[in-house]
């Protein structure tokens, strides 16, 4: 049979509440039963006491013993003024306050174990009278002394919880826990049972939460009512769904992005083709020319693809050593003057006399900024200008490329590193390109533990800003 969290949970805080009141209870009774055992020894001592102190006075009133004593009597008188001046020791005790107790046949049968028992100094029983000597046995004897002088000994019976009141106070106090205890645990069950329920409640909706996003519902969220650990593992379910949707999202129009960029390269090579094979068109120069462009699109855009789903597992190799930055960007601005030229675009290089060194692959650095450049000068309009950049940030060296008009709207700068994202504006598909080098250039920089971000150029353009770790010198 299974048993859910609320019923697990509601027995957890029972059995502990049981533990509790059952290590209470114990601990109480424990110290109830010393406490008052030290409380009836101190009163048997003080009537003690006082039975030695009486029978000392009636030894010198009676000029010794005689053959019987009313002990019961005397014996009953002190313990119950013992008892009385302990319970409340400003009050005077009732009956007679002065006056020897009265003394006269003792009417004690030794049927059974007396309440007391007088022995003279040779230990003969002088009260009850006709008492065995093995029924002394147990018996706490004290001294009677006259002018220094020990008359005789006076026996006691050992301290106990043996008058019936005192039984009938003990049990009464033991059943008045035990209906405090019962009291206190149905209580505690009381309270258990909808606070489980309670605090079980978001930990269900939390599990049918999981059960929606993996039947695909990823535009379900949970409602927080609560700033506690709950209530932050609901706020980490609803944005782990907020990702899973916008990830779905992101897949589905990767997807579709996809088809569209694969779908037109390929219908205008069909249309070709089939041109050539009904004879509208002659495969001369030209034609073939046009239809070697649309395939060479097609690898540079699956190739492109292979490389991103390359870096998405992992298996994208770096060959990373300590390399001079500097050097690297050298390399790539000198790789393609000659294109801007041929495009009337200016390129400018500043960079300052500082640190350089950077832990990376000289191979990848030059794919991103060849990625950049060429970016730039496929986008930037003739007669533009493409101003690159170096300052430093906090251990970091960042590189700005910054070109001219056309802008960027700012709406779009957060989505330029998306793949297969075109900005719908002067910088679109017709000057053409994959719309996946700058979703290249993120993945080349992240791998060397950088940053890439965009923003408006100061020259009227976009602005690519890369920050790398420096190593230090």
């Amino acid at each position: 049979m299974r048993y859910g969290i609320a019923i697990k949970l509601f027995v957890i805080l029972l059995l502990s509440a049981l533990c509790v009141i059952g290590s209470m209870v114990a601990m109480m009774q424990w110290s109830f039963d010393r406490g008052f055992l030290r409380y009836i020894t101190h009163v048997e001592l003080q009537a003690q006491d006082r039975t030695v102190a009486k029978l000392e006075e009636a030894y010198r009133q009676y000029g010794g013993w005689f053959a019987a004593l009313n002990v019961e009597n005397l014996w009953r008188e002190t313990r119950f003024r013992a008892f009385y001046e302990a319970q409340s020791e400003f009050a005077p005790p009732p009956g007679p306050q002065s006056g020897p107790p009265p003394l006269g046949p003792s009417r004690t049968q030794h049927r059974g174990r007396p309440s007391l028992v007088i022995v003279d100094s040779a230990n003969h029983v002088l009260v009850p009278p006709g008492l065995p000597q093995d029924m002394l046995e147990g018996y706490q004897f004290r001294p009677i002394r006259i002018d220094g002088r020990t008359v005789g000994q006076v026996g006691f019976p050992p301290s106990r919880l043996s008058e019936s009141r005192d039984l009938r106070f003990v049990q009464q106090q033991t059943r008045t826990l035990l209906v405090i205890a019962g009291t206190i645990l149905l209580v505690c069950a009381l309270l258990a049972f909808p606070f489980s329920r309670q605090l079980v409640r978001p930990l269900q909706r939390l599990s049918q939460g999981t059960r929606e996003l993996a039947a695909g519902n990823y535009a379900n969220r949970i409602d927080v009512t609560s700033s506690d650990e709950l209530g932050q593992l609901s706020r980490d379910f609803n944005h782990l769904a907020q990702a899973l949707e916008k990830n779905e999202h992101a897949r589905q129009q990767w997807m579709a992005d996809i088809a569209h960029e694969l779908r037109t390269p390929l219908s205008v090579a069909r249309a070709q083709i089939e041109a050539f094979q009904d004879g509208i068109r002659k495969p001369d120069e030209a034609h073939l020319a046009q239809l070697h462009g649309q395939v060479l699109h097609l690898t540079h855009l699956v190739d492109d693809l292979r490389e991103l789903a390359m870096a998405d597992i992992g298996a994208l190799n770096y060959r990373k050593e300590n390399m001079h930055l500097f050097a690297c960007l050298r390399s790539a601005v000198d790789g393609h003057r000659a294109a801007f030229d041929s495009a009337g675009l200016t390129l400018d290089l500043s960079l300052p006399a500082g640190p350089d060194l950077v832990y990376a692959d000289a191979a990848r650095l030059r794919q991103l900024f060849g990625n950049l450049i060429a970016n730039s000068a496929t986008y930037t309009n003739a007669g533009g200008k493409l101003a690159i950049s170096v300052r430093y940030d906090d251990g970091r060296v960042v590189l700005a490329f910054a070109d001219s008009e056309p802008g960027v709207p700012g709406e779009a700068l957060p989505r330029l590193f998306d793949r297969l994202y075109r900005v719908d504006s002067s910088r679109n598909r017709r000057t053409g390109g994959t719309g996946l080098g700058l979703a290249i250039c993120k993945s080349i920089v992240e791998a060397h533990g950088g940053e890439i971000s965009a923003s408006h150029s100061p020259l009227g353009g976009l602005q690519i800003q890369v920050a790398l770790p420096l190593l230090p010198t």
